[in-house]
């Protein structure tokens, strides 16, 4: 049986824009001519004034200016087409990346506006900017952080009178930069929408997400792509990577003290550390054979995809070879082998522990595969262009096909001499400091190379590339198959063995169903630990800085259990809370399915995706400590005017920083709860997990996405085990005000989904695990199946109707059924009219017709709030309790139900 991982596929497109270089002709030139245009930020990037710092160890500070950009330029609707409306409500950055993915389409022979008729999947390596969306969350959070300078010892010294004004003009000075009306304040600048505004301006129909796995971020978008299109779930993919490099940036990674005060030279003797900078990069991929069929130019061809974790290490963020050479074994099946290698293009990010720890792992997984004193050049793009981050592996990998294309492996700069604590003598690696022909090893035998990412927290993805040589690829196809088709065995359902929650009012499973069986709403006013009422709720709608609601689902009972998995409690303080809810939920979904005890399992071959909106309530406050030197400038000037001698200022700015962390301590975290891959990280290093991690970002589909992403690793047989988890902590008085600017939060309190006055939708929070096996495996292995999943539906469509219905349609022909044996409907329903109606019509398009009995309706947000990012897996998990307790919950409603429903 040919297995889907086997499956060859194809590089049709590619595009990129990195610093120094717009267009692939620029990459290569500057590539071969052995430069680099790194250099200092610009000012508008970053102030060294406020953030720099040359020496170390300088909270909110950076002891390099160093970075690398792309060219500033505006938005060429010529180069994306894309519709008004989306362009009004898209960040420049994922701009950006459209004209970059418009480019990629364009060089496969593709009109990005009118794309070819198929299923088109888009799969990202991206995190949020935050340099304009920091801005906006300060300016929306001061109003609250503001007052704490009330209780902050020598401000007290001032008159009442005084007080009052200083907070009040501070407040009026950060805001001053937005006014009410203001497109900057509804920009969607979500990790979700970089892959949305490709899937949406292209009008592409397929899955649309964007993953976090740190530096491996745009491979193992890349990974999860491939799986897609070689499971035959889409016919093409669009794998992108973009990233955006700002004074945050160089702030965050000095705090970790990975930064460079001097340059980016892999390999050197003299590297200190990375070079950050920003970039764009995108290839389009088919199946060879779909390909080949199609008549499409080829670049190259992907013959291996290898994912990992490092599992349990030294500390969260210290690489293990281990995970990296899994990674590479991995790869190498199917006849390729480790020996066909020509060039390696490696991680390399110029740090001394991270290059000699990848070399450490190659130098070990390759010995024996050379012939004695044969050796192989190894390179990293990170000289040239910087450590791009997101789009760190698509940097290398396009790197890696031009080289391969013009049969010359470019020059290694910034190298005097090779780092000493690295055995080149004994190693079958050379670096090149010239360029180097790359010449066929024979005539019918192609060029082969391979290309490393490995992100902070051990998220490691190795991919093997081949050149396309027509005579000999063909003989890659599977016998017999169509290449888009997987033979049966592969769509096997998958089981549902533990489950694990913590939900508003239900910290277990059995406690969901307790509270699910009451019908009763969880959702409460909002606490006074998360934002102060009086300061931020105003019924009127249209209040600029104020929120017309008052109520969320808010979890105001957790405690984790930090002895259980050895946490060191100041990680408790000050990570994201997120990360322990998270772990407490997989524990229970590993006791759930018996694992807690001796009962084994492979833990090498268990894997971790997390389904979840980026950048939460943590990320909030983590704002408001990077701007606290913003904050420091507008109090200073405030308080001078008063007369407030130097030293007494400098002192109040200290107690206020104090007071400020004390509530706010994302600043001092030492975990990286700053990128969401750390909320996939935690669970593989706790766990002693080795089968690869990331989290996934689909926006109110995120769990959905992460499920999906499961079952195609299950499926393709990369892992035998994935823990799916989805989580949702965004409940802070930012996210509140961004939804009440966007239209989507409910003014009435009692109205909830398919409710015909409800106005939209009341947050809520919440984490959801499932522990998922092959269906036949679980048979085997003897565990208790709690639910079987046969099969999901992912569809875009203009029509929110459509697109419903669409998905509908496609999970039904997925799981082998018809409409009418549907009984339960558990519905994404949360309140927002237009998208609870479009819902209700697509339910009555495809359940509605010749049915003996009435289609059963649930919503999960009517009890619990919507939980955005976590509400599919609550809504699984809810459905599963229904159909184990074979009893339907009622449907809270406060009144009548829409009239499409009645």
């Amino acid at each position: 049986m040919v297995h889907a991982a086997d499956i060859p596929l194809a590089i049709v497109g590619m595009s990129a824009r990195l610093p120094g270089a717009e267009t692939l002709d620029d990459f290569w030139k500057l590539l071969i001519e052995g430069r680099t245009e790194l250099g200092e930020l610009p000012p508008e990037r970053f102030n060294p004034a406020l953030a720099y710092d040359p020496h170390k160890s300088k909270r909110n500070r950076s002891y390099t200016k160093l970075g690398g950009i792309t060219e500033n330029r505006p938005f060429n609707r010529d180069l994306a087409p894309i519709s008004d409306e989306l362009l009004r409500h898209s960040h420049a950055v994922h701009l950006k990346l459209a004209e970059t993915a418009a480019a990629a389409f364009r060089h496969a022979g593709m009109d990005p506006a009118n794309p070819p008729d198929c299923r088109t999947g888009v799969y990202i390596g991206h995190t949020p900017p935050s340099s304009l969306s920091g801005r906006v969350i300060y300016a929306r959070l001061i109003g609250m952080t503001a007052q704490y300078l009330r209780e902050v010892p020598g401000f007290d010294a001032l008159p009442a009178a005084e007080r009052e004004a200083v907070i009040r003009e501070i407040v009026d000075s950060v805001r001053s930069e937005f006014t009410d009306g203001d497109p900057r304040l509804i920009l969607c600048s979500n990790a979700y929408h970089a892959a949305g505004v490709i899937s949406e301006g292209f009008r592409l129909d397929g899955p649309s997400m964007s993953f976090d796995a740190a530096c491996a971020s745009s491979l193992r978008a890349l990974g999860h792509g491939a799986r897609a299109l070689q499971l035959g779930q889409i016919d093409m993919a669009v794998i992108g990577g973009a990233s955006y490099c700002h004074q945050d940036v160089l702030v965050l990674f000095s705090q970790a003290q990975s930064v460079s005060p001097s340059g980016s030279r892999p390999f050197d003797n003299d590297a200190d550390g990375l070079v950050a900078a920003e970039g764009y990069a995108v290839v389009l991929l088919k199946t060879l054979e779909k390909a080949v069929a199609d008549g499409d130019n080829i670049l190259s061809v992907i013959r291996g995809i290898g994912i990992s974790s490092d599992g349990k290490g030294k500390s969260l963020w210290a690489p293990r070879k281990e995970g990296q050479i899994e990674a590479i074994r991995r790869t190498y099946r199917n006849g390729l082998k480790i020996s066909d290698l020509q060039f390696i293009e490696m991680h390399a990010t110029s740090t001394q522990v991270g290059d000699a720890t990848e070399m450490s792992a190659l130098a070990e997984i390759c010995a024996g595969e050379f012939p004695a004193g044969a050796r192989i050049p190894v390179g990293s793009v990170k000289a040239n262009v910087g450590h791009t981050l997101e789009t760190a592996g698509l940097a290398s990998l396009v790197k890696t096909v031009l080289a391969m294309q013009h049969g010359v492996i470019p020059p290694q700069i910034n190298v005097k001499q090779l780092n000493d604590t690295i055995d080149w003598a004994n190693l079958p690696f050379y670096v090149p400091l010239e360029p180097t022909r790359w010449d066929r090893p024979s005539a019918d035998e192609p060029r082969r190379a391979a290309v490393n990412a490995f992100g902070i927290g051990g998220l490691n993805v190795h991919v093997a590339l081949e050149e396309y040589v027509p005579e000999v690829s063909r003989r890659l196809f599977p016998a017999g198959g169509s290449g888009t088709a997987p033979p049966p065995e592969q769509q096997e359902p998958i089981a549902i063995i533990g489950m694990g929650t913590v939900l508003p009012g239900a910290r277990t499973v059995d406690a969901l169903w307790d509270v699910l069986k009451t019908g009763s709403s969880i959702k409460q006013e909002i606490p006074a630990d998360r934002w102060d009422i009086s300061l931020g709720y105003e019924a009127d709608p249209q209040k600029l800085w104020r929120v017309p609601a008052r109520t969320g689902g808010f979890i105001d009972d957790f405690e984790y259990d930090w002895k259980r998995h050895k946490v060191p409690p100041r990680q408790l303080q000050t990570a994201d809370p997120l990360q322990f809810m998270l772990l407490d939920a997989a524990d229970q979904a590993f006791r759930d399915a018996g694992y807690d005890k001796d009962k084994p399992y492979d833990r090498m071959r268990t894997g971790v995706v997390v389904g979840t909106v980026f950048c939460g309530e943590f990320a909030d406050q983590l704002q408001m400590g990077l701007r606290l030197p913003d904050f420091n400038l507008t109090l200073a000037d405030s308080l001078r005017k008063r007369g407030v001698s130097e030293e007494a200022i400098a002192g109040i700015a200290a107690e206020y920083e104090k007071a400020l962390l004390e509530r706010m301590p994302a600043l001092i975290d030492e975990t990286g709860s700053f990128t969401a891959s750390t909320l996939a990280s935690r669970i593989t290093k706790t766990f002693d997990l080795m089968g690869g991690a990331t989290a996934v970002d689909s926006g109110d589909a995120s769990s959905m996405a992460a499920l999906t992403s499961c079952i195609d690793l299950l499926r393709a047989g990369d892992c035998d085990m994935m823990i799916c988890a989805a989580g949702s902590r965004s409940m802070g008085y930012a996210y509140y005000e961004s939804q009440a600017r966007a239209g989507q939060l409910s003014t009435n309190d009692v109205a909830g989904p398919f409710d015909a006055d409800s106005t939209g939708m009341v947050p809520g929070e919440g984490v959801g695990v499932l522990l998922l096996k092959r269906l036949s495996d679980a048979k085997r292995d003897g565990n208790q199946i709690q639910g079987i999943i046969h099969g999901m539906g992912v569809a875009r469509c203009d029509s929110l109707a459509d697109g419903f219905e669409r998905a509908i349609h496609r999970g039904s022909e997925a799981a082998g059924i018809v409409p009418g044996q549907v009984s339960v409907v558990e519905a994404a329903a949360s309140g927002r009219p237009e998208r609870d109606a479009a819902e209700a019509v697509a339910l009555l398009r495809t359940y509605g017709e010749n049915r003996d009995t009435p289609l059963l309706l649930g919503a999960a947000s009517a009890q619990f709030g919507h939980t955005g990012g976590a509400s599919g897996l609550v809504e699984i998990q809810k459905a599963i309790g229904e159909l184990n307790h074979v009893q339907m919950p009622a449907l809270p409603l406060a009144g009548a139900a829409r009239s499409e429903l009645q």
